[in-house]
């Protein structure tokens, strides 16, 4: 894949991915997506590449063919070019055949790329990933309605939901779990059937109807208790009289800061 190749590029000239991307005018976390051939360049990234390696091949970078870096041969064609790119006599018609053939020469190398790219990937990183949304949990009946037509709908990156079609997401009420950083107002992005782990923090129902995110702890014995992250609020213990349920962990927490 191009993102190894990039890799590979790097690799050689002993360059960490903050001074490579840099150069290349990217973020080192884009850079870092595609080394893991999760994004494909686009055609600018691909030009800054040959513009600072000029030795690497085009063709062994786009396709993998042939070996990283132009052979002899291919130099002094290239010399031979710009000898004549400089040659006084030139017409106008040959300055017009030779600016033509540049951008042929570019278009297939952008034909290239674009024929690497999985539109069905491209247009889900770009769509992202709609999952339920109740705003208000009590009155959305989540444990009824997990996939209600008639909930609101939010979009997420898919590289934060793994589980898209376990997972809804709801907002939070409330400033029980404030000292774990979830403030009231705060988007939760809940995953069902996720094994139940002392530590996680989770989406509870108790007595049928109450709903409330704390944190889930299993003490010796057996017992479970819901913590809260805030002293103002006391723990509960789950027993068969407040009829709990766990509807699953929360996995991500969304906030607006303005």
């Amino acid at each position: 894949m191009i993102g190894q190749r990039i890799k590979a590029i790097r690799s050689h000239y002993h360059l960490n991915q903050l001074d490579f991307s840099s150069k290349l005018g990217i973020s080192q976390s884009f850079l870092s997506t595609v080394e893991r051939d999760e994004q494909v360049p686009g055609g600018e990234v691909i030009l800054a590449l040959k513009r600072y390696y000029p030795n690497v091949s085009a063709e062994w970078l786009l396709t993998g063919d042939g070996e990283m870096f132009l052979t002899e041969g291919d130099k002094k064609k290239i010399n031979q070019g710009t000898l004549v790119k400089k040659h006084k006599g030139e017409t106008p018609l040959l300055l017009e055949r030779r600016v033509s053939s540049l951008e042929q020469q570019f278009e297939a190398i952008q034909n290239k790329i674009d024929s690497m790219i999985d539109s069905s990937k491209f247009d889900d990183a770009v769509r992202g990933i709609e999952l339920p949304y109740y705003p208000s949990p009590v009155a959305a009946g989540i444990p009824n309605a997990m996939f209600d037509e008639h909930a609101e709908r939010l979009r997420f990156d898919k590289f934060f939901v793994k589980r898209p079609t376990k997972s809804f997401a709801i907002k939070c009420i409330g400033d029980s779990m404030t000292g774990a950083g979830i403030e009231s107002g705060d988007i939760l992005v809940v995953e069902k059937a996720r094994e139940v782990q002392s530590g996680k923090v989770a989406l509870v129902q108790l007595n049928g109807n109450e709903m409330t995110i704390k944190r889930i702890e299993i003490r010796k014995g057996g017992e479970v208790w819901l913590m809260p992250a805030n002293t103002a609020h006391r723990a509960i213990q789950l027993t068969e009289e407040n009829e709990a349920v766990i509807l699953g962990i929360v996995v991500l927490v969304v906030r607006m800061l303005l």
